[in-house]
């Protein structure tokens, strides 16, 4: 909770693959790094109305919908600074880590299957690249936001990360600001409009 309690059943320290729930951390990233107006460049705050994969592109600007479904968060992740994919990804891994509480890592087999069977990703990156919305190179975006979907968290952690994002982008526990508060409040804002993809 905001007040920094925690409540747990079942499995909660079982570990799993984050996948899209790392969206909203790195899109918050990506405005840290570039500032809100310069990420709204290349990605907008509409709902798509299409499911996560979809090639869902503005017809006039080639921007995606918004940074929560794969076009959007492609282009979001090409914006984390970073020399290389590894690089951004572990600087993601840093702040949801500084969010979590704990030190996360990246499964390696799920990061390898996920980059097998990257194709859609893979043609969606070359989109964004040719109508000039992506930062990096298509296979360095792919295999950074492999290794992004591929961050092992617990229940606990998703729990966690949640109170930051629910308490303004502040730790309750710590009273450690992990988030700038206006950035935290634009993601939560798009997270509330956009998140649920087609529903």
């Amino acid at each position: 909770t905001v007040g920094g309690s925690h409540y747990g059943a079942g499995d909660t320290d079982t570990e799993f693959s984050i996948q899209s729930s790392a969206k909203a951390v790195a899109y918050a990233l990506a405005i840290e790094d570039n500032g809100l107006a310069a990420v709204l460049e290349a990605v907008d705050v509409e709902p798509s109305g299409d499911s996560f994969n979809e090639i869902s592109l503005e017809a006039r600007t080639g921007r995606p919908r918004n940074s929560l479904i794969n076009a959007g968060a492609l282009a979001v992740h090409s914006m984390i600074a970073g020399s290389d994919g590894e690089e951004r990804a572990g600087r993601l891994i840093e702040l949801l880590g500084a969010m979590a509480g704990r030190e996360l890592h990246i499964d390696r087999s799920v990061y390898e299957a996920e980059l097998e069977s990257d194709d859609r990703n893979t043609a969606i990156a070359h989109l964004l690249k040719s109508v000039g919305h992506l930062g990096a190179e298509p296979a360095v975006v792919v295999d950074g936001y492999a290794r992004q979907c591929a961050v092992t968290v617990t229940c606990n952690d998703l729990a966690v990360i949640a109170s930051v994002m629910a308490n303004g982008g502040t730790d309750p526990a710590t009273g450690r600001q992990v988030v700038d508060p206006a950035v935290n409040r634009h993601v939560l804002a798009v997270m509330a409009t956009c998140g649920m993809y087609d529903g």
